[in-house]
């Protein structure tokens, strides 16, 4: 390509850089040069822990007659201009180019610059004022060390010198913006996101993702951008719901590991069980057929159930732990600039043993008593609670009729949220009498300043029920420790609701005995006065 000029160029110098259309050629009256103007300018980009490339894609070289600076390819650049495949720009036609048409620009010359493998003119570090020839320069962002979780700036353009207000500016500052990135998990309850969670063995949990879409240069195809989730042995994934991906309104298509037509989807799925039974769910995504969402946020939505192999302790900060790690391509202009973010989430469950014993003499383990546990006061009316035990192996299993305690009078509920429990006995140990009221026991679970449960938790009997107790709590042999609830049973009489037999229960029994001997007495002299006559 010949030599091409362009006269009564200006360039408007924002002073915070977004992209590369924060900077572009305009064909506005340019200010006079004076008699004495610099023949060199600079360049200082301001952002820390940063390096940078500049291309020099036109010579700047002044024209006294005409009071402005002539513009001319440089050869390194003559190969872009009038090329169909990098856009078919014209020097001429920069200044009529909009502030879009000026980003698309820069990623031509960004494309230009890495399928033509140019060397740059010069390496600029962060805030180093660095000498320059007067020119038009492309400047990328070249390391990887950027700070923070972010995508670093796109391509920039920029003149030196500029025209600032009325006046040329010979020292030019950039002042790149990265695209900060996000992600956040939350566990879903209701129209509640939190961060833990408390729930029964069985139940469902909902999780919800946030992130945003990425903004890269419209240009680039190797861009990485993928979910990695990882699900404690005590979560199963829902695989029949799946996972839901939206941005806006729009509900993104996905497809399975595998599919011959994945490469037509936003994203692909894979699903692995691991050998230490943790569960890893991948999301990768295609960036081609979600770029024109750059920016924009993306919620991704799937869920577990809490399983038989959940962790249960009475201590913090052991739970069912679901991490999300994020990873993204962080400097496209470096090869394996891959930056990673990561957010969990937290569920906790708890469980009781039952051990029963014989009121008079707690040593004596009482095997075949019966329970069941409901949230009821009234066992008629309750939900009952409490599906999962533990066999004679110790492995949990789901209970199938009653509790029912064995030789050392024990049996275990396990997987069970805080809150209130009522365990009705409904058979009692041969030879012993049946609870007359149920003991309630509520499991209240520690949790911080910002009202996040901890893993911690209490166990009390809380409705005075004295033939319940706390005792020391139990180790299973899956190593889940569960709250000890013991309870008792009198042998030959009905144990009340509240505390021993007491002086009343006595008096009643005594007044009941007086009267079946006085009716005795009754009769007997009946039959006596009769034989007589």
């Amino acid at each position: 390509m010949g030599k091409k000029s362009l006269k009564k160029i200006s360039v408007f110098l924002s002073t915070v850089m977004l992209m590369v259309s924060m900077m572009s050629i305009m064909a506005f009256a340019t200010p006079p040069i004076a008699p004495d103007a610099p023949t060199k300018g600079s360049l200082t980009i301001t952002k820390d822990g940063a390096e940078f490339k500049a291309y020099k894609v036109l010579n700047a070289n002044q024209n006294a007659s005409a009071q402005c600076y002539d513009y001319s390819v440089t050869p390194e650049f003559s190969d872009f201009f009038g090329n169909v495949d990098y856009g078919n720009y014209t020097v001429d036609g920069i200044k009529n180019l909009t502030a879009d048409q000026m980003k698309v620009f820069g990623e031509n010359l960004h494309k230009f610059v890495i399928e033509k493998s140019l060397v740059a003119n010069m390496i600029i570090s962060s805030s180093v004022k660095t000498e320059v020839d007067f020119g038009y320069y492309l400047v990328l962002e070249s390391s990887g060390t950027s700070g923070g979780s972010v995508v670093v700036s796109t391509p920039m353009i920029t003149s030196v010198p500029a025209v600032s207000g009325d006046a040329w500016q010979y020292d030019v500052t950039l002042y790149p913006k990265d695209n900060d990135q996000i992600l956040s998990k939350k566990i879903v309850e209701g129209s509640n996101r939190v961060d833990t969670s408390s729930a029964n063995i069985g139940d469902t949990i909902k999780y919800e993702v946030k992130s945003l879409v990425p903004r890269y240069s419209s240009n680039l195809t190797k861009v990485k951008y993928k979910f990695t989730d990882t699900m404690s042995k005590g979560l199963t994934y829902d695989e029949a719901t799946g996972i839901t991906i939206k941005i806006g309104s729009e509900i993104l298509q996905g497809a399975l590991d595998g599919d011959p037509d994945a490469a037509n989807k936003h994203y692909v799925v894979k699903k692995t069980m691991n050998a230490d039974e943790t569960t890893t769910i991948e999301i990768t995504f295609n960036y081609e057929k979600i770029k024109a969402y750059s920016l924009a946020e993306i919620i991704l939505s799937y869920q577990a159930r809490l399983n038989e192999k959940a962790l249960i302790k009475t201590n913090a900060n052991v739970g069912n732990v679901n991490n999300v790690k994020l990873e993204y391509t962080n400097n496209p202009n470096v090869e394996g600039s891959v930056k990673e973010l990561n957010s969990k989430v937290t569920t906790y469950t708890w469980g009781l043993g039952l051990k029963k014993v014989d009121a008079n003499n707690i040593t004596k383990d009482l095997e075949g008593a019966e329970f069941k546990i409901t949230d009821s006061a009234d066992i008629n009316t309750g939900n009952v609670l409490g599906k999962y035990t533990y066999n004679a192996a110790g492995e949990v299993v789901i209970l199938s009729g009653n509790l029912t305690t064995n030789g050392k009078g024990e049996v275990a509920v396990t997987g069970l949220k805080d809150g209130d429990y009522f365990i009705h006995e409904v058979k009692a140990p041969a030879g012993y009498s049946l609870l007359k009221a149920p003991v309630k026991v509520t499991i209240t679970a520690t949790k911080d300043a910002g009202n996040n449960y901890t893993g911690a938790a209490t166990i009390a009997v809380t409705n005075g029920n004295e033939a319940g107790s706390i005792v020391s709590p139990v180790t299973m042999k899956d190593n889940n420790v569960l709250f000890n609830v013991q309870i008792k049973n009198y042998s030959g009489i009905s144990l009340p609701t509240t505390g021993g037999i007491g002086t009343d229960g006595f008096v009643k029994i005594a007044i009941s005995l007086l009267a079946i001997v006085a009716v005795s007495g009754v009769v007997y002299l009946a039959i006596e006065k009769k034989k007589r006559a």
